[in-house]
């Protein structure tokens, strides 16, 4: 399992806008989408990353691979 996060857009008359949220889904190796954040989070890349550490901390104890859309950085905490 491994997690992306992104910033979310939206769609306007003849593209998109970035909204300042950003957003977390969780994919399974096949690509599958396991979960999502559900909501955007204001404050930036490093408020959507304690979210994802908070709802892993949930569930596993190893390290947590994020890969970032926005950029393609690769993380692993």
């Amino acid at each position: 399992m491994y997690f992306e996060i992104y910033e979310d857009r939206k769609r306007v008359f003849g593209g998109s806008q970035k909204t300042g949220k950003w957003r977390w889904r969780a994919r399974s190796q096949n690509g599958n989408i396991l979960a999502d954040s559900g909501q955007g989070y204001s404050g930036g890349r490093s408020r959507v990353i304690q979210a994802v550490k908070k709802f892993v901390g949930y569930f596993q104890h190893r390290p947590i691979k994020i890969k970032d859309l926005s950029c393609g950085e690769e993380i692993t905490l």
